[in-house]
């Protein structure tokens, strides 16, 4: 039932997701993994491959440094998308807008949503990351983090990862994730728990992917549906945060 994308370059953490999944995720599964510690190929082009060797009708695209204590979560995520018809991308961090000068995904705090546990540096504890006000089951959302991505295989065919303007490890899950919510719905869940052992990297090659980024994407607001906000009060947003970033 679904495809689990793997763009892997530690063996060890390889292994230990696979035993962890293989003992979580309570469907039919298979791995299709891509070891990436020669070619270096960047995530696009990985995941569209991988997604072109799947066999299966759903993708589960995850970094190699997570790990899941909810059992059965395979069967949650199908049970979810056979009742919605509309569902995009399911993550576990998130926001409901992307404004022009979008830098990231905890960048709007009121309009996050997020539900994941986060290793704390130098320590085998984890801190719950969560934000759900609204107290749902699944959140809509318009961009998604990229450490888990859940999504039909015939969505990644129809808006596949932009393997041609983003080249690297960066901005491939904003990207993806806006250019699905325009036609379907994305979502945050909040009844699975996964932990990410990392806190991503944010250096220069991030930044240099972020301008790509804005250059394909930076004249448009992208908000889903259920948000309640006047294009003045986006406006108002937009130049909060470039007064910040000056």
């Amino acid at each position: 039932m679904i495809s689990v994308i793997i763009c892997s370059v530690n063996p060890k953490l390889l292994e230990q997701i696979k035993l962890n999944i293989s003992s979580t995720i309570g469907v039919e599964h298979e791995f299709v993994v891509y070891d990436n510690r020669i070619d270096k190929c960047g995530i696009n082009k990985v995941y569209n491959l991988c997604a072109r060797r799947s066999k299966y009708d759903y993708c589960c695209f995850v970094h190699e440094d997570v790990i899941f204590d909810t059992d059965n979560w395979g069967k949650i995520l199908i049970d979810f998308y056979q009742k919605n018809s509309l569902a995009g991308v399911t993550g576990f961090a998130g926001s409901k807008i992307a404004l022009r000068n979008f830098i990231s995904w905890r960048t709007n705090t009121i309009f996050d949503r997020y539900n994941y546990y986060e290793c704390l540096t130098g320590a085998e504890t984890y801190k719950h990351i969560a934000f759900n006000p609204d107290k749902e089951l699944f959140s809509r959302v318009v961009v998604l983090d990229g450490f888990f991505l859940f999504v039909k295989k015939s969505i990644v065919f129809e808006k596949p990862f932009d393997e041609n303007t983003f080249k690297g490890f960066h901005m491939y899950d904003a990207d993806f994730s806006l250019s699905i919510s325009e036609k379907y719905r994305n979502y945050v869940n909040h009844n699975i728990k996964a932990k990410h052992l990392s806190k991503g990297s944010y250096d220069i090659n991030y930044f240099g992917s972020l301008m790509l980024f804005h250059g394909k994407r930076s004249s448009k607001i992208y908000y889903s549906d259920d948000v309640i906000y006047s294009r003045y009060e986006f406006f108002k947003t937009e130049m909060r945060l470039a007064f910040v970033l000056l």
